[in-house]
C-alpha cells in the first residue's frame, strides 16, 4: 500500500515536473520553435497564420459560430492559454470573460495583445472593429509587429507577409 503511494506521489512529481518545462517561456536569444499563440477569434487566428507562416503555432478559442459576447472557457481551453506565448484579442469589451482567463491560465510572461486598443479604439466603441477592412488592415499590421517584436529573428518574414 505505501509503495503504491510512494509511485503515485513519484508520477505526479513527474508530471508536474513535465508540465512546468512545457510552460516555461523560451529565451531571449530568438525562438527555435515557432511562437504558441492562442487568438479570441477566428479572424485574429487567420490573420496570425498568414502573418507568421511556419513561425507560428496558433489556436483559437472560439470555434467558428460561437459568440464572444456569451463565451465561457473551458479546462481545455485555460490549458490551451497557459501553453501560449501570447494572447491576442479584440480587446474594447468584445471578450468580457478575457481577464478571467488570462488569470486562470496563470502563465507568468504571457504577452498579451488587444488588437482593437492598439489601433486606438476604447471599451465602449463598437467592439466588431475588424468587420472594417481599414481596421482589420491595421489589426494585422500589429499582429506583424508584436510577431517581429517576440521573434526578431524573423522580423523581416512577419512584416513581409
Amino acid at each position: 500500500m505505501l509503495e503504491r503511494k510512494a509511485i503515485r506521489v513519484f508520477r505526479l512529481l513527474i508530471l508536474l515536473l513535465s508540465l512546468m518545462c512545457t510552460l516555461m517561456s523560451p529565451s531571449g536569444l530568438g525562438f527555435a520553435r515557432p511562437l504558441r499563440v492562442t487568438a479570441s477569434i477566428l479572424p485574429i487566428a487567420d490573420w496570425v497564420r498568414n502573418v507568421g507562416g511556419d513561425r507560428v503555432s496558433v489556436s483559437c478559442v472560439l470555434a467558428g459560430g460561437s459568440s464572444p459576447h456569451t463565451f465561457t472557457p473551458s479546462p481545455s481551453d485555460v490549458t490551451k492559454l497557459a501553453r501560449a506565448d501570447v494572447f491576442m484579442t479584440i480587446g474594447v469589451g468584445l471578450e468580457e470573460w478575457a481577464q478571467d482567463f488570462i488569470t486562470a491560465a496563470g502563465k507568468r510572461g504571457l504577452t498579451v495583445v488587444k488588437l482593437g486598443e492598439r489601433i486606438g479604439f476604447k471599451d465602449g466603441a463598437n467592439p466588431h472593429v475588424w468587420l472594417d477592412p481599414n481596421l482589420a488592415k491595421k489589426m494585422v499590421l500589429e499582429v506583424a509587429a508584436t510577431l517581429g517584436s517576440l521573434d526578431p529573428q524573423s522580423r523581416a518574414l512577419y512584416e513581409k507577409n
